[in-house]
């Protein structure tokens, strides 16, 4: 689950707007005169809590999701190379059939 917690942290972080990059495009629209910086700021802080709330809902959701998963069982790759060595050796007749599994 390692990898997947990673993967997940890596699309936050792009998710994520940082601080400078609002602040970088907030001052530009300022330059503009489109906004007067009282306003400015005002986006930046907006712009920075909604970024902030998205980012806590889609790792919450995720974090719910990787735990669903991982309690789920699924066949690991040592089961599934037993189940084929077992299936080889059915069919080349080498091996006995399971007698629980007859009816």
């Amino acid at each position: 689950m390692s990898l997947i917690r990673q993967s997940v942290q890596l699309g936050l972080g792009i998710i994520d707007l940082s601080k400078e990059q609002v602040e970088k495009f907030v001052k530009e629209a300022t330059k503009d005169k489109e906004l007067n910086t009282k306003k400015g700021r005002e986006m930046v802080n907006k712009i920075l809590r909604d970024s902030k709330e998205t980012r806590k809902k889609i790792e919450k959701l995720i974090n719910e999701k990787v735990e669903k998963v991982s309690k789920e069982k699924f066949a690991t790759r040592k089961d599934i190379e037993r189940i084929e060595a077992k299936l080889d050796a059915l069919l080349r007749g080498k091996a006995k059939p399971n007698p629980r599994n007859k009816k």
